[in-house]
């Protein structure tokens, strides 16, 4: 009875795993979350759609690395997801400002600061002589 009821969980949660996969490719298809207005108040423009009107061999180039960028700021319920998390892991002004975690920079931009990155950001802590490998010139050919 009991090996029964975990297998029925078990189930349940894989398939929740699998729709939630999936609502991202639903709502691009059917074009739901557009009409749930929530501003995010990013401090930039999101990508736009990708010009197409090229030559066909700058296309397969250009194009996959410029679509994946547009995608990334346009998936559906893009803007609900961030939204839940900042409501799970909120981040204000308050909060930033009494965090060691984060380093407010010009125009309200946060910086995440853990462990070295702020030294390696800044260029305070340079790569050792030791830690550089120079290849040979005889490699580069």
């Amino acid at each position: 009875m009991m090996n029964i009821n975990r297998r029925r969980f078990n189930l349940i949660v894989v398939a929740a795993f699998i729709f939630l996969l999936c609502v991202p490719t639903l709502d691009n298809i059917f074009n739901i979350s557009p009409n749930i207005k929530i501003d995010l108040k990013e401090n930039r423009n999101l990508t736009s759609f990708p010009d197409h009107n090229r030559k066909f061999s700058r296309l397969f180039k250009k194009f996959p690395e410029e679509f994946d960028n547009y995608y990334n700021d346009n998936f559906g319920f893009r803007n609900i997801i961030i939204w839940s998390g900042r409501l799970i892991f909120p981040i204000n002004n308050n909060s930033a400002n009494k965090s060691s975690r984060y380093i407010k920079g010009q125009n309200d931009w946060l910086f995440l600061n853990e462990g070295s990155m702020t030294k390696d950001i800044l260029g305070l802590d340079p790569l050792q002589k030791y830690q550089i490998k120079i290849p040979n010139k005889n490699s580069c050919r």
